[in-house]
């Protein structure tokens, strides 16, 4: 269900602060003060920052899927870490990993750079992504657009998950955000798996049949976690 962001039409005006939260196998759709919907992934986090000047929102943590109202007097802008993304009037996905983030547009367009200036007090223009395209920003990442399977980085609103010649490790680490027990790869082997193909977000009991047909993992089930090793491991 929806949740008003909101304690009356004058609250966004004098800056105040307000944090939305999702713990594991958890999502959550927040409607914000300005009419602007914000769907969290599990395990994630976000602090709002309205003020009459501009509709900030923080991600602090993990995914979020913004649809945003026009307002052509203040814009919507989302900042994950010294990166600043700016939107009027579109759909689009940011996801904060520890060493990176991916911006992925759904509906029109965004801008992405930076929230300080560079050295010398230069500061870059910002890159423009457009609908179909996703930007990644990381210390050692070119800050460009690319296309995207925009249905796949999104699945997870749908309640799946999309691989698509995914390391194991990295899909392990989804199912960690998304389920309530943990998952733990207990073979260095297993991390030169890929996999592909589309998996319950909440349940990984179907990938992991299929890594037992292809791959002939392992698996040690206990009350805390799920062990997964290779039949070949001495």
């Amino acid at each position: 269900m929806a949740e008003r962001g909101s304690l009356g039409g004058a609250w966004w005006q004098f800056g105040q602060q307000r944090s939305y939260a999702t713990e594991a196998a958890q999502r959550r759709t927040i409607v914000l003060p300005d009419g602007s919907n914000v769907e969290l992934n599990a395990r994630s986090k976000i602090n709002l920052e309205f003020s009459g000047a501009e509709r900030g929102v923080a991600l602090n943590e993990g995914q979020a899927l913004f649809s945003v109202v026009k307002d052509s007097r203040r814009t919507f802008v989302v900042r994950v870490g010294q990166s600043r993304i700016a939107a009027v009037g579109t759909r689009f996905d940011v996801y904060r990993k520890p060493d990176e983030a991916s911006i992925t547009v759904i509906e029109g367009q965004v801008a992405v750079g930076a929230t300080a200036p560079l050295a010398e007090n230069k500061v870059a223009p910002p890159l423009i992504v457009s609908a179909g395209e996703q930007a990644r920003l990381g210390a050692h990442l070119p800050l460009a657009a690319r296309k995207v399977d925009v249905a796949a980085a999104t699945s997870w609103t749908r309640g799946v998950l999309t691989f698509d010649s995914t390391p194991l490790e990295q899909a392990v680490e989804e199912y960690n955000r998304t389920g309530t027990r943990r998952l733990n790869i207990e073979d260095p082997n297993l991390l030169k798996v890929h996999i592909s193909g589309i998996f319950p977000a909440d349940d990984p009991g179907n990938m992991i049949k299929f890594l037992q047909r292809r791959f002939a993992v392992v698996v040690e089930e206990t009350p805390e976690a799920i062990r997964l090793s290779s039949a070949t491991r001495k």
